[in-house]
This record gives C-alpha cells, structure tokens and sequence, in this order.
C-alpha cells in the first residue's frame, strides 16, 4: 500500500521519468533482474499456491511495455558477455522466469514476441 503510494506519487510529480531519462544515457553499474513464475490469472480452483501467479498477462504486459521504453532488455548471451568484460548498456534487464509453467509458452512467449523482447526461462525437468 505504501509502496504503491510512493510509486503514484513519483509517476504524478515527474520524478520517475526524469530518473529514467538520465539512466538511459548513463552507464549501469549494475543488472536488474526481473524474477517471474507465472502470468496467469488466478482461480479458485488452482492446484498450486497462490503465491506462485506473479501478474496477470495484462499486467506482464504493462512491464513489458515499461521495459520496451525505458530499459536495454537482455538476452542470456549478453550476461555472459558481461562476465566476460563486456560493459553493461544503459538500464539493463534481465527477464526470467521459473519452473516452466505451461502460461510461459501461452501467455508470456507470445508477449515477448510481439514487443520483441527476451527472457531466460529454467525449467524444472521432474518433480523434486
């Protein structure tokens, strides 16, 4: 509740926009990454933990198109190049998601796609 107080009021005053306009321009000192599980809407009757749906495909949509404008989205390859000595670009992301959820394929891969993004997905092979 707080934080999303905080968030409105930053959006309302300008302040993110300014931030983000300097960090576009400036090198990153370090890589954000962004951890999903699921994009899914959630229902009564889900087998699995609540807590496992991280957004709902309209609200992975609206990050999508946040990072599309404001953020270098980065592929796995470019991670490595990093450790390799390679510098960061300005605001970098790294997108992932867990466990391989079936909404991964459905839902997320098709949003990807059409904002031409990426993503690491780790998928579990056999149930622990």
């Amino acid at each position: 509740m707080v934080r999303r107080f905080f968030a409105r009021m930053l959006g309302q005053t300008g302040t993110t926009h300014a931030l983000l306009s300097v960090r576009r321009y400036a090198p990153s000192p370090w890589l954000t990454i962004l951890t999903y599980h699921r994009a899914s809407t959630p229902r009564p009757d889900d087998p699995f933990d609540d807590g496992v749906i991280d957004v709902t495909p309209a609200m992975f949509e609206s990050h999508l198109a946040f990072l599309k404008e404001w953020c270098s989205v980065l592929r796995l390859e470019d991670v490595s190049a990093f450790c390799a000595g390679k510098p960061l670009p300005p605001n970098p992301v790294l997108i992932t998601f867990d466990d391989g959820y079936l909404d991964n394929y459905e839902t997320v891969y098709p949003l990807l796609t059409k904002y031409g993004l990426s993503a690491v997905f780790f998928i579990a092979t056999s149930y622990i």
